[in-house]
């Protein structure tokens, strides 16, 4: 195939994930990250369910609020009843993972919350690993979530108010904006039912949640998400790439897959071809973006190796 058929050389706008080398998927190719996260997220949403109330009555269960970012500007949380223990109310750690709890099941807003965060991601998350990689999604999705929950912590302090924080929507707002921000034209269905251009659901999202924060009543946290599609626009329009974070043994450890290694031959040919296979693995572990000049030359001549190959008699 000439490397002008691949998809790190054609237009965004053309770009289609299920003609990428990423998507070629067969028996032992990594599990999706982005399917991998919504495993997570879901399976600790479940084990959240069977875990005790904590404020007594109030539907927040032990698991989720262990895990939520929580600010207590006010000293209301010491003021309510809690069935186990007077909880710490900050930990480094929750910056994290406040991302992977949701409002527990018996809440008022019960499973309406991770189902909608987990439908966005798997809808708008396919495309955006197809095209980075399952590496380079992964820490764009994590810091993401990061920089959403400290942009929300410090919001809410400078405010005095009182709050805990749960949820993915802050890096799935990220996921999204960035789509837009990629494919602003590319057709979606709004509701699953209205075509229209992508660019027009960024808006929407974004009025939203500025309509959100003029409500001194909304328990919606539209901070979080402004601060993660923020975070996207950044990325975007910075051309971010974080290759430099590395935990890579996690990205291979959720997809199932251990890390490939090559081994050379000893012929030309023998180690062009090697060096393609790595070329090409690393194209499908971390996206076209990891790719450096030598590498692209390297598939370049590759191809014209093939090539020449196809037409001899």
């Amino acid at each position: 195939m000439p490397i002008s058929d691949r998809s790190y050389y054609r237009d965004d706008d053309d770009y289609d994930p299920s003609q990428s080398y990423g998507s070629m998927r067969g028996p032992n190719a990594p599990r999706s990250i982005v399917i991998t996260l919504i495993l997570v997220n879901a399976a600790i949403f479940l084990v959240d369910a069977f875990t005790p109330e904590v404020f007594v009555g109030g539907g927040t269960r032990w698991l989720s609020w262990m895990m939520s970012l929580k600010v207590d500007g006010q000293g209301t949380f010491a003021e309510k009843e809690v069935a186990f223990w007077q909880l710490p109310y900050w930990n480094l750690w929750q910056i994290a993972t406040y991302g992977f709890a949701h409002a527990s099941i018996t809440s008022d807003t019960g499973i309406m919350h991770v189902l909608f965060n987990m439908l966005g991601l798997f809808i708008f998350g396919r495309s955006l690993e197809e095209r980075y990689g399952r590496h380079e999604f992964l820490r764009f999705y994590v810091a993401a979530l990061l920089f959403a929950g400290v942009v929300s912590y410090f919001f809410i302090s400078l405010m005095g108010k009182t709050s805990f924080l749960v949820g993915a929507s802050g890096a799935v707002s990220a996921v999204i904006i960035l789509f837009v921000l990629l494919y602003p034209h590319r057709t979606i269905l709004i509701f699953g039912i209205i075509p229209a251009p992508a660019w027009v659901l960024g808006i929407l999202l974004i009025g939203s949640d500025i309509l959100q924060g003029l409500r001194p009543s909304s328990q919606v946290g539209w901070y979080a998400h402004l601060a993660g599609a923020l975070f996207a626009f950044l990325y975007f329009r910075l051309g971010w790439n974080l290759s430099w974070v590395r935990f890579d043994w996690l990205t291979d450890r959720m997809s199932g897959k251990p890390r490939l290694k090559v081994h050379r031959g000893k012929s030309s040919e023998d180690k062009l071809q090697e060096e393609a296979d790595r070329i090409l693995d690393k194209l499908h572990r971390e996206g076209e973006a990891s790719l450096n000049r030598k590498e692209r030359s390297t598939l370049e001549k590759y191809s014209r190796m093939i090539r020449k190959k196809n037409h001899e008699p």
